[in-house]
């Protein structure tokens, strides 16, 4: 089983790593905080972020999410990975993700991210939870460039699972896919409001076991938020 605290050994290493190359070291951090609106005329506020510590070819990256519908956070984890560069345009990742909302888990987490042709931003993980379940993700991205300032990012997500996962409420299979855009005003690069609107859609026996729950296998999000870039 995989040990919470095992992401403390984590972080020590990966630092260690980026430290033992070049004397250059850069940083990087994202940050986007928002009001959720969905399709139910339900408010709440999310967060998403990710950066790097390190050089071109080791480094330590980061990545965080979640929900708060104004009492209590509904959703939220935490990625710790070290990263190392393959080839030019892609890196290799590995380490932990720590659910910490709804329920509690730890999952050894290994993928690739970097520019495929065309430039579409690829992030492909796998996931093997504390109690042995197999599950992916996948992120595609483009940017649009409609003026100097202005630009939209069309996305999706897409989550499968190598079996049934009652407890999350996640069935084998394709799971999940969430196909969103966003357009943003850049003020500055490092600051920029923007609005964001996702829907997102639960199939096979992940839609059974929403709707069993009461709840809609599909739903549309819309999002205003503030990115901040340090």
């Amino acid at each position: 089983m995989i040990k919470r605290n095992t992401i403390l050994v984590a972080l020590a290493f990966c630092l260690t790593a980026t430290a033992s190359q070049a004397n250059d070291i850069f940083n990087y951090t994202l940050l986007e905080g928002e009001v959720v609106r969905d399709d139910s005329g339900e408010t709440g506020l999310a967060w998403d972020g990710h950066g790097w510590i390190g050089g071109d070819v080791n480094k330590f990256s980061w990545e965080t999410e979640g929900e708060f519908d104004g009492h209590v956070i509904e959703e939220a984890e935490v990625q710790v990975f070290y990263q190392r560069m393959i080839s030019d345009f892609w890196d290799m990742k590995a380490g932990l993700r720590q659910n910490i909302e709804p329920d509690p888990l730890s999952y050894a987490a290994i993928g690739i991210t970097g520019l495929a042709p065309y430039w579409f931003e690829v992030e492909a993980m796998a996931y093997l939870s504390e109690n042995g379940d197999v599950s992916t993700r996948i992120d595609l991205e483009y940017e649009l460039l409609f003026t100097r300032r202005l630009i939209g990012s069309p996305y999706i997500e897409i989550e499968a699972y190598a079996n049934d996962v009652p407890e999350l409420g996640m069935g084998s299979g394709l799971a999940t896919t969430e196909v969103g855009f966003q357009l943003r005003y850049e003020i500055t690069r490092k600051l920029a409001p923007y609005v964001d609107i996702t829907y997102e859609r639960a199939y096979g026996s992940t839609a059974d076991m929403a709707r069993a729950a009461g709840e809609d296998d599909a739903s549309t999000t819309l999002r205003l938020g503030l990115r901040v870039i340090f």
